[in-house]
């Protein structure tokens, strides 16, 4: 169920697009996930192993100190996760991935009534499991191929910010990305539909903006942007060219046939990413700036 805060677009884009950090939420997560990764595990099983080697070869830490038992050892990982650097989930994370592909023989012959049966999924599944969670708290990384990789980038993550700062915005384009952030974000079921949709409604009110007269539409602001403003013709085509894949995909703009829309987590951030990145570019080339 989404908060007052996400409904209504008051989060900001650094807790919803985390990359190089980690707000709390997202490190208890991560927490939570490892613990029904590996959790409750028997004396002298391959699980037990694993949390041996975290803590010998990860946290170089004395063998003869190791946590008898996961009940001591758990409370240790929690207080490295959530007070550590902002890394110190995604890189055991990292590490225990790598140790489930070591012990890939000796963990499809577990017991299977062993708690910590999710290990025995095949990779595809685990991925899953964990990037579905790493969504859910708006992490900038996922696992990919069996390795945490980032989705986002600071270039990316400073053009959204961009459009939201109060000393440069648009407060029509603003108002949109803020809205397709805070739909992007929404627990626990993103919307990715309207995220699209006020992304480019951000791109449409920056345009019209910039358009003397009035502009029905993002085509024709920009075609009014091209003609008057000298907005080069190759940006005007493109825009013009995704603004009329958009409007025609299935209704993502308008409500067309009324069929379902099939969107995903990638195309509405690269939808958000690209629509501040236009209006940006129009508020530094065409404003009182440029």
């Amino acid at each position: 169920m989404a908060l007052f805060s996400e409904k209504y677009g008051y989060t900001s884009s650094k807790s919803i697009l985390q990359i190089e950090g980690a707000n709390d939420d997202l490190r208890m997560s991560i927490y939570n996930a490892l613990y029904e990764c590996i959790g409750e595990y028997g004396s002298n099983t391959v699980f037990e192993q694993i949390c041996r080697d975290i803590w010998t070869e990860y946290w170089h830490q004395p063998i003869d100190r190791f946590p008898d038992g996961y009940w001591k050892f758990f409370p240790q990982l929690k207080s490295r996760i959530m007070q550590g650097e902002w890394y110190e989930g995604y890189n055991i994370i990292d590490f225990l991935l790598g140790k489930v592909r070591f012990f890939a023989d000796e963990i499809k012959n577990f017991d299977p009534y062993d708690y910590s049966v999710w290990t025995r999924k095949p990779a595809e599944s685990r991925s899953l499991y964990l990037n579905n969670i790493l969504e859910r708290e708006g992490s900038g990384y996922r696992i990919i191929d069996g390795f945490i990789a980032p989705i986002t980038n600071a270039i990316e993550l400073d053009s959204i910010e961009q459009v939201l700062d109060e000393r440069r915005q648009i407060p029509g384009a603003s108002h949109h990305i803020n809205n397709s952030l805070a739909l992007l974000s929404k627990k626990p079921n993103p919307d990715f539909l309207n995220s699209v949709k006020e992304s480019i409604s951000a791109a449409e009110a920056a345009a019209k903006t910039f358009v003397p007269g009035k502009a029905k539409s993002l085509a024709d602001a920009v075609t009014a942007l091209e003609k008057n403003q000298g907005l080069h013709k190759s940006i005007a085509e493109a825009w013009k060219k995704m603004f009329g894949y958009t409007s025609d995909a299935s209704g993502i703009r308008h409500a067309g046939s009324g069929e379902p829309v099939e969107l995903d987590y990638a195309f509405a951030k690269y939808m958000l990413v690209t629509c501040s990145a236009f209006v940006n570019y129009l508020t530094e080339e065409f404003g009182e700036d440029g």
